[in-house]
């Protein structure tokens, strides 16, 4: 997808430098892992309220007695995320140390709708979403824009670890994604041969890691919308975490600290409209 300029100036935000910072919260049953993340976003390193883009626990690992325990454990640590902080959705495609589906595997797009379903069921109601391992298609994105959800999973940069020809979204800046067919919902339903009115996606691209936020946090250079994305386990390593805490201090001084909320509520009005993958 070719990279899309846009101009915030007639919205909420003036012209200067922002950012926004989200995190892909993998592993919140973990103790270690969620206290580290618990804190950090509760502290709000340089004045950024952080989004928890949080993967659901495995259908598989939910079964029985240990497994419900599970469940009310990660339904609790979501309700906290949320509370404090832009709350959304990451799917492991293919189960918790795979991002992508695996032959075998749910569809995609069936996944996303089942997840949705059940966090709605408990009262959730996430904003945002991010593939793992940064896999969208079009019909994961129609279940999305039907839902009323914001996606955050293309990058501005291509990750190191996807292997040549993998399909992701590349988009440099906020855009609306034109989707053929809502929800993967194909034909207007009790109408043969008549297609669905095409779909819009807000798209909030991911332009920074955690390393390419450390240098660009100094730089005059970098763009002018940075969201930078990192993971929970990055909280504790302490040389991650430290780097993480020193380039979002300098973000919070140098540009001004957005959450995906404010962000999502001006793009909606000023992105430009590009054709999904096109």
């Amino acid at each position: 997808m070719p990279h899309t300029g846009y101009d915030a100036r007639g919205g909420d935000i003036p012209p200067e430098r922002y950012a926004v910072v989200s995190c892909h919260v993998e592993r919140p049953l973990d103790d270690a892992v969620w206290e580290a993340f618990r804190r950090f976003q509760a502290g709000r390193p340089g004045g950024f309220r952080i989004a928890a883009l949080v993967r659901p626990p495995d259908t598989a690992a939910a079964a029985g007695e240990a497994g419900a325990a599970r469940a009310a454990v990660w339904l609790e640590r979501a309700r906290f995320a949320s509370e404090h902080g832009p709350f959304g959705l990451h799917t492991h495609f293919g189960g918790r140390e795979h991002g992508r589906a695996r032959p075998g595997d749910p569809e995609p797009a069936d996944r996303v709708r089942a997840e949705l379903a059940t966090l709605a069921g408990h009262g959730l109601a996430p904003r945002f979403f991010c593939g793992g391992n940064w896999y969208l298609d079009e019909r994961v994105a129609g279940v999305l824009a039907a839902a009323g959800l914001a996606d955050c999973t293309a990058t501005a940069f291509t990750p190191r670890h996807l292997p040549a020809g993998a399909v992701r979204l590349a988009l440099a800046t906020p855009a609306w994604l034109r989707i053929a067919a809502p929800g993967g919902a194909g034909p207007v339903p009790g109408v043969p041969g008549v297609p669905a009115p095409p779909a819009r996606l807000l798209e909030l691209p991911t332009t920074h890691s955690l390393g390419m936020t450390a240098r660009a946090a100094l730089s005059p250079a970098a763009p002018r919308t940075l969201h930078c994305y990192f993971h929970d386990t990055d909280l504790v390593v302490p040389s991650r975490a430290r780097a993480l805490a020193v380039a979002l201090a300098v973000l919070g001084r140098r540009r001004r600290p957005l959450d995906l909320d404010e962000l999502a509520g001006v793009m909606a009005s000023t992105a430009p409209e590009v054709c999904f993958g096109g």
